[in-house]
């Protein structure tokens, strides 16, 4: 019986790939955070949330179009593949997403309570 919670990789909610979601998330945290606005904008929680869980979801969209132009399109698929890593064409389901989102997020409310104590 597969295990859906974690280990089998782009089928469970945690891969191995969960760990890149989650730097991926801890560096746009630190971003959203050194991007200098007089108003400190990105500093309000609901912002800084809103605007990271979008980039993070773009990441998501930007996966499925990358398998979606694997199925479709294999000539562009070969062209893509010779500066894109093989890993992100790979076929992921609704629940890795998922999975990959929130751990995504998880990088975002870390980066967040850590600098609000720290600034």
């Amino acid at each position: 019986m597969k295990n859906k919670f974690i280990g089998i990789s782009d089928s469970s909610f945690l891969d191995i790939y969960s760990i890149i979601h989650l730097v991926f998330g801890l560096i746009i945290g630190i971003i959203l955070f050194l991007i200098p606005l007089e108003s400190n904008w990105l500093t309000k929680k609901e912002n800084y949330f809103i605007i990271g869980f979008i980039v993070l979801i773009l990441w998501e969209i930007f996966e499925c179009l990358l398998r979606w132009i694997k199925k479709y399109y294999p000539d562009l698929t070969e062209k893509l593949m010779s500066f894109l890593p093989d890993c992100w064409f790979a076929k992921e389901n609704l629940l890795n997403s998922f999975g990959d989102l929130i751990v995504g997020l998880v990088g975002l409310i870390l980066v967040f309570f850590i600098a609000k104590h720290i600034l």
